[in-house]
């Protein structure tokens, strides 16, 4: 039996949201989150949520004064980022640089979600390239 659940890996990122039912939402739109758990106050507002991004878990909860909202950068690895990227800023994400091919094998873009998290959303194009150190 292994001590990490399924899904997760021994690193999770954990992010504290100002609205975490509309932040589920957007994840699910813009990068095909599916629902792991999530645990509901009283008032319906998600105060632990535990969802899937291409198969790696990410964590997070509703902001609250003794646990602020913290935007966070996210490198997500998707199968095509050109249609990812499309989806994420059709979901109300702004654009941060559009979709690039970069030297270091990646054809990347970046995007802000509506709660100032980052996400750098990448198809590796070139796996070679991908791991040379310059």
């Amino acid at each position: 039996m292994s001590y990490i659940p399924d899904g997760f890996q021994s690193v999770v990122a954990y992010l504290t949201v100002p609205d975490a039912v509309a932040f589920f939402e957007f994840c699910q739109k813009a990068l095909g989150a599916t629902e792991l758990r999530i645990g509901r106050g009283p008032n319906g507002e998600i105060n632990h949520g535990e969802m899937l991004i291409e198969g790696t878990a990410v964590e997070f909860g509703q902001a609250k004064p003794e646990w602020p909202a913290r935007p966070a950068a996210l490198h997500v690895f998707v199968p095509n980022v050109d249609v990812s990227f499309a989806r994420a800023v059709s979901a109300g994400a702004e654009v941060l640089y559009p979709v690039i091919d970069n030297p270091y094998g990646e054809r990347s873009g970046g995007v802000s979600d509506p709660f100032g998290n980052h996400w750098y959303l990448a198809t590796v194009t070139d796996p070679v390239a991908r791991h040379k150190v310059d």
